[in-house]
């Protein structure tokens, strides 16, 4: 059951990432931090601090850095081959959480480790966020998809050997401050390494958001997470006070097709073929 939980849920992660305009290939960015898609015109959640992280980098058309985001597509075949479309998209904007009010009776954080993230193409799956009052049950077996150790996993062999997110499975280990319907803060029995900050954690058995993954605690197999239903607060009150402007997105699968001829004219000119 995971197997098709994971499948259904993929495309909807994005990792971000800082890209060195000046690395030679093989070269795959670094990744800071992790989010998934909540609408599918481009918003994508993830944490105030992976936010804070891209903000480093100055102004992009200056710098020699540049964030953006990874974005994985459906398995295509293709002359009998699988084929993972990896397309690296911009971020339009970004805007962390700056103030909170929820409907919980309990709360931790005054403002919870949240931003939401425009990216430059529209379409791809929007992960469900989970609302329902007590949907969240110590040992609820649940899974977290996203970019443990950023791109240092990706290049176990001093190249780029994986790509794509990468699953782990545990269960709800305990609510804050005690279980109930509603509680405003979780743990998770997976140890979180840097990269897969504002990963999404889902039931095993469906591809239902339940939380985002927030933080570790102590070096120890225990991660912090917000619970869902305040991601989904947070992004109705989002919605209705930022004017976000959708001009100029592009459709994923244009943007993706417009790569796919690019890549295979540029390997049929370095081949000394001439592309049709």
């Amino acid at each position: 059951m995971l197997t098709e939980t994971f499948a259904s849920i993929r495309c909807s992660i994005i990792a971000f990432a800082i890209a060195d305009k000046h690395a030679p290939p093989p070269y795959f960015p670094d990744v800071v931090g992790t989010g998934f898609v909540i609408d599918t015109n481009g918003i994508v959640a993830t944490n105030r601090h992976v936010v804070e992280a891209l903000e480093t980098l100055g102004n992009p058309e200056t710098a020699d850095h540049v964030a953006l985001g990874l974005t994985f597509s459906e398995i295509e075949r293709e002359t009998g081959a699988h084929v993972l479309t990896i397309l690296p998209v911009s971020l339009r904007r970004w805007d962390k959480l700056t103030s909170f009010t929820s409907s919980a009776d309990f709360f931790g954080e005054q403002i919870p480790d949240i931003a939401f993230v425009q990216i430059g193409v529209s379409g791809l799956p929007a992960a469900n966020l989970v609302t329902e009052p007590g949907s969240w049950a110590v040992g609820t077996a649940i899974a977290t998809a996203g970019f443990p150790l950023g791109r240092a996993a990706l290049q176990i062999y001093e190249r780029v050997n994986q790509v794509a997110p990468i699953l782990r499975a545990g269960v709800i280990a305990s609510v804050f401050p005690f279980p109930g319907p509603r509680p405003h803060g979780f743990t998770v029995d997976i140890m979180t390494l840097g990269g897969e900050s504002g990963s999404p954690i889902f039931r095993a058995d469906s591809p239902d958001v339940v939380g985002l993954l927030h933080a570790g605690f102590n070096g120890t197999n225990i991660t912090l997470a917000v619970p869902s239903f305040l991601v989904a607060e947070a992004f109705a009150n989002y919605r209705q006070s930022v004017p976000l402007d959708f001009n100029g997105v592009i459709p994923f699968e244009t943007a993706a097709s417009s790569q796919r001829d690019a890549l295979r004219a540029a390997a049929e000119q370095s081949s000394g073929r001439i592309a049709d």
